[in-house]
């Protein structure tokens, strides 16, 4: 009895020093290949609490509570927030989809009307936001090939679907990143259970065993389409005023669905 009061006090005394070190910062970069677009992300990770800046400097934060099952966006620009819960989210996203099922049907022959290439991208787009989009599996396989990111070794994939390549990626193994395997199962379990198609990036769902993408390349049609990278992962003390709603901002109403 004595030994197991003992574990329980050791056990708790090391969760209470892990949250006292503090969290993860992850800094992402996104560039789009036709406009040249740069956009770099900061994702800050402590607990059950995760911060995504999807813009560094910008006007919008997104703010998860993975225990409580939350989630807030922040708008600096108008010093305003919107929180929803997962249910609430789950029930606008099945709106959602029917509302773009109708409005795919009812914009036929508009959409007929447009070039080739921009009907496709707006086809897709629809079919994403109504579900109906391809649904077949990214299959991984390993090149041979590797590269170095941030002074380590990180090995290339290439992802296909139905024989077709769509993806690259270099992945690095999560032990060698600070890092807990943990903190990257919360990025996981946001993709999952927040993303439109609840699949989450198929890149990530194998990472215990294909390592962590620091590096991904997308493809259409045999032209890369953009790039994504980690920049660096590192151990900080976050504070957990990061994740509360700023002072003196006002809380706006969910927008509610055409027709409800």
């Amino acid at each position: 009895m004595l030994l197991k009061l003992r574990a329980i006090l050791i056990a708790a005394t090391l969760l209470s020093t892990f949250s006292l070190m503090g969290g993860v910062t992850i800094v992402t970069e996104s560039i789009e290949t036709k406009t040249k677009e740069k956009n770099v992300g900061v994702f800050l990770i402590d607990g059950d609490n995760v911060r995504i800046e999807p813009q560094e400097n910008g006007d919008q934060t997104i703010l998860y509570n993975l225990k409580e099952k939350t989630v807030t966006v922040l708008n600096h620009k108008e010093k305003s927030y919107m929180s929803m819960t997962k249910d609430q989210i789950d029930k606008m996203k099945v709106q959602m989809k029917t509302q773009m099922k109708a409005i795919m049907e009812q914009q036929k022959a508009a959409l007929s009307q447009l070039a080739p290439e921009q009907r496709a991208a707006v086809e897709a787009q629809m079919k994403m936001m109504s579900g109906e989009e391809d649904k077949t599996p990214v299959k991984y396989t390993k090149t041979g090939k590797t590269a170095k990111w941030n002074g380590k070794t990180c090995v290339y994939y290439t992802g296909t679907k139905n024989g077709v390549k769509v993806e690259e990626m270099c992945t690095v193994p999560s032990k060698q990143l600070k890092c807990s395997m943990i903190e990257l199962e919360r990025l996981v379990q946001i993709g999952n259970d927040y993303s439109m198609d609840g699949q989450g990036d198929p890149s990530w769902q194998e990472f215990k065993t294909r390592g962590v993408p620091v590096k991904n390349v997308t493809y259409k049609d045999g032209k890369i389409l953009g790039t994504h990278s980690i920049v660096s992962i590192s151990k900080t003390k976050i504070g957990i005023e990061k994740f509360k709603i700023p002072k003196g901002y006002k809380k706006t109403e969910m927008p509610k669905m055409p027709g409800k």
